[in-house]
């Protein structure tokens, strides 16, 4: 049996919907989060202290719509703000296989270079913030050792 409230699961659904139809979201305004009695409530299932490291295929640019949409579902999902230092970065969109099941992110690019289509990459997961309990660093591209 589903242990989640029916209210939340309604209001989960809500906010889904509201992302699908290109509404704004009744719950997060201005890039807003849920905060509790004083403390945030980022969920540590989706922005765990550290990140994890993948090694992924770029499919290309992530466009503006997808970053806003990603962007919107991954706040909904951790409770949290993306941290603002990684707002402005450009995103790749990038595929990876765990456990024999494909998985696609976008992820930002810190480095100012742009991976190409078809390119292996290195990325990190999403993770909280260390410098704000509040916000989330994104999906990264781990930028490429210099030589």
């Amino acid at each position: 049996m589903n242990s989640t409230p029916k209210a939340t699961r309604v209001l989960s659904l809500l906010g889904v919907l509201c992302l699908v139809q290109g509404l704004p979201s009744p719950f997060l305004t201005d890039r807003a989060f849920a905060v509790e009695n004083g403390a945030c409530a980022i969920k540590e299932s989706e922005a765990p202290a550290q990140p994890q490291h993948f090694r992924a295929k770029v499919q290309g640019m992530a466009t503006p719509e997808e970053v806003r949409r990603q962007t919107h579902i991954a706040e909904l999902k951790t409770g949290g703000a993306v941290s603002p230092d990684y707002v402005g970065y450009p995103r790749i969109l990038a595929f990876f296989i765990v456990g024999g099941v494909a998985h696609s992110t976008i992820a930002a690019v810190v480095d100012g270079h742009i991976p190409q289509p078809g390119e292996i990459v290195e990325l990190e997961s999403r993770y909280r913030d260390p410098r704000s309990a509040c916000n989330f660093i994104p999906w990264t591209v781990v930028p490429a050792p210099s030589i």
